[in-house]
């Protein structure tokens, strides 16, 4: 899983920005950020991924 941050008015823009960028250099990927609230946790390895996700990436077990 990628960085995680907590976001705040000043450096959401900035991310914004980064995320295009990074998308425009690998549009084969997906670049997203999600509010806290709406990320899925694993309760067997303590990893939270996003809302859209089914299975943890780590141990591999049903969301």
């Amino acid at each position: 899983m990628g960085e995680q941050r907590n976001l705040t008015e000043e450096n959401v823009t900035d991310l914004i920005e980064h995320l295009k960028k990074m998308k425009e250099a690998n549009p084969d990927l997906e670049y997203a950020f999600f509010k806290q609230t709406e990320q899925k946790h694993c309760k067997d390895c303590n990893q939270l991924w996003p809302p859209h996700a089914n299975f943890c990436g780590f141990c591999g077990k049903e969301l």
